[in-house]
């Protein structure tokens, strides 16, 4: 299963962080497009309601239908 890319700061060789101690990182590796990470977000919410429910068989999109629910409740709040 694939894991998105965070972002990371990167140490130079004069020891300073690509952050500047301002609390930003300043590069990227790969930033997900919002409707990749909307549908990630989505897909892990499915992922743990199945599992939460005992993995039952059959029952995929309800739980996909549940995760997008509380996914979009999330983004609003």
């Amino acid at each position: 299963m694939a894991v998105p890319r965070k972002a990371r700061t990167t140490t130079k060789k004069n020891g300073n962080t690509s952050a500047a101690g301002n609390g930003k990182v300043t590069s990227i590796e790969s930033a997900p497009h919002p409707a990749e990470d909307f549908s990630e977000q989505v897909r892990r919410r499915a992922y743990e309601i199945y599992l939460e429910s005992g993995r039952p068989e059959g029952c995929a999109h309800d739980h996909w239908v549940q995760a997008e629910a509380e996914v979009r409740s999330r983004k609003t709040a």
